[in-house]
């Protein structure tokens, strides 16, 4: 199969693309872990189904990253998780 310069720099581009989402989703992964570990040590438990549900449906990492930063300010999930109903 021949290819063509057009081609080759088409699939880098899309390469380029694909590497740069998975990045951002890992990065959203991670947080999302940090914001479920340091969860469950201060409010001394998981959150409920619904919260998980919730929490997982969150794809943005700026949304991510300020609900970590809520979570030296609220007492509960509920309480954490208010902002996205």
């Amino acid at each position: 199969m021949q290819t063509s310069p057009l081609w080759d720099e088409i699939r880098a581009e899309a390469r380029g693309e694909g590497r740069l989402e998975g990045r951002e989703q890992g990065r959203a992964e991670g947080v999302r872990a940090t914001i479920l570990h340091l969860g469950r040590q201060k409010f001394g438990k998981a959150p409920n189904r619904k919260q998980q549900k919730a929490l997982d449906a969150i794809a943005d990492l700026d949304q991510l990253e300020g609900l970590a930063a809520r979570l030296l300010d609220v007492d509960s999930w509920t309480e954490l998780l208010s902002e996205l109903d």
